[in-house]
């Protein structure tokens, strides 16, 4: 199980890299690097295509799918609560109360 998932992991990184660097963003000439025309990008229709956005969507769950189930997978038995860690403090040992100061003598006058 975990090598199948490992496969289709890195499978899946593979093909997402591929299909963003197919895209091509909103600002394809040189101006859009430094943020000139700006303002026409503002009304116009998104560019790409609809079929790699939709295929960027659906490969990044299941990225996100495979690498949480490879985390399961591979610890699931594992995983303890950081709080099992903890050395268990001593308990307070109970003294006797103190008395409380005598006070001092009245200095003469």
């Amino acid at each position: 199980m975990h090598t199948f998932l490992l496969v289709i992991h890195l499978v899946v990184s593979i093909l997402l890299m591929v299909i963003i660097l197919l895209q091509i963003g909103k600002a394809g000439s040189l101006g859009g690097i430094f943020g000139g025309g700006g303002g026409d990008q503002v009304f116009s229709t998104p560019s790409g295509s609809q079929l790699l956005r939709k295929t960027t969507v659906v490969l990044a769950v299941v990225f996100m799918v495979t690498a949480i189930s490879l985390t399961a997978v591979t610890y699931g038995s594992k995983l303890k609560s950081v709080t099992n860690k903890m050395p268990s403090l001593p308990q307070a040992q109970q003294q006797p109360a103190q008395q409380p100061a005598s006070p001092a003598p009245a200095a003469p006058k």
